[in-house]
C-alpha cells in the first residue's frame, strides 16, 4: 500500500475515486477532472490491483471503487487527509435543478448494470430545467440516463408501502446526492 500512495499520480486518481465513493465515472470525466498523461496507466493498475472495478454500458468503460478491497478502510482513512480533488460534477449540476427534494444514483451510476433506473429524482421539477439537465448529465456520464421523477407524497407512498421499484434503488448499492426530506423531519 505504501507504494502504491508513493506513486503521486496514483495517489492523485486514488484520492478522487475515495472522496467520491459508490459513484461510477466514465473515462472522460475522469481525464476532464483529473488529466495527466499517466491516466490510463494508473486506472489500469488500480484495476489490476482489484482497488476500482469496471464495468460497461453501450461500449463505454466505467470506474468505481471497490468497497469491499481488504485495503479500503485505510486508504479511505489517509484519503480524509488527502486534499479533495474538486466537486463532482454531478452534483453541482442537480444543485442548480429547482425543487429537487431528493436525488439519487441508481443503475451504472452506482456500478449496478442489473438496475433499470439510474437516477431518482423527487419534487416538483421545471421540465426544460429537468431536461437541460438530463442532456448535460448524459453528456457528462456519455450514455443514456434512465431516470425517474416523481412529487414527495408518491416517494413517500412508495417508500412506505415497499414498492419494488424503490426497494430495488435502496437495497443496491446507490448514491444519495441531495436530501431536503430527511433534513425536515
Amino acid at each position: 500500500m505504501e507504494k502504491l500512495l508513493e506513486n503521486k499520480s496514483k495517489a492523485r486518481v486514488l484520492a478522487f475515486f475515495l472522496n467520491r465513493p459508490g459513484r461510477s465515472f466514465y473515462f472522460g470525466e475522469i481525464k476532464k477532472k483529473l488529466g495527466g498523461r499517466k491516466l490510463n496507466a494508473d486506472l489500469a493498475a488500480l484495476v489490476k490491483q482489484e482497488i476500482l472495478r469496471t464495468s460497461s454500458k453501450r461500449g463505454s468503460k466505467y470506474y468505481r471503487l471497490n468497497l469491499k478491497h481488504p485495503w479500503h478502510a485505510d486508504l479511505a482513512d489517509w484519503a480524509k487527509r488527502f486534499k479533495r480533488v474538486a466537486d463532482d460534477d454531478l452534483v453541482k449540476m442537480i444543485k442548480k435543478v429547482p425543487g429537487v427534494k431528493f436525488a439519487a444514483l441508481s443503475g451504472f451510476l452506482a456500478g449496478q448494470n442489473k438496475l433499470q433506473c439510474d437516477l431518482l429524482l423527487v419534487g416538483r421539477l421545471p421540465q426544460k430545467k429537468l431536461a437541460n439537465f438530463i442532456k448535460k448529465a448524459e453528456e457528462l456520464v456519455h450514455n443514456e440516463i434512465n431516470y425517474a421523477v416523481m412529487g414527495l407524497e408518491e416517494f413517500e407512498y412508495r417508500k412506505n408501502t415497499f414498492d419494488r421499484f424503490m426497494k430495488d434503488i435502496f437495497e443496491n448499492d446507490h448514491v444519495v446526492l441531495a436530501d431536503k426530506i430527511t433534513l425536515k423531519k
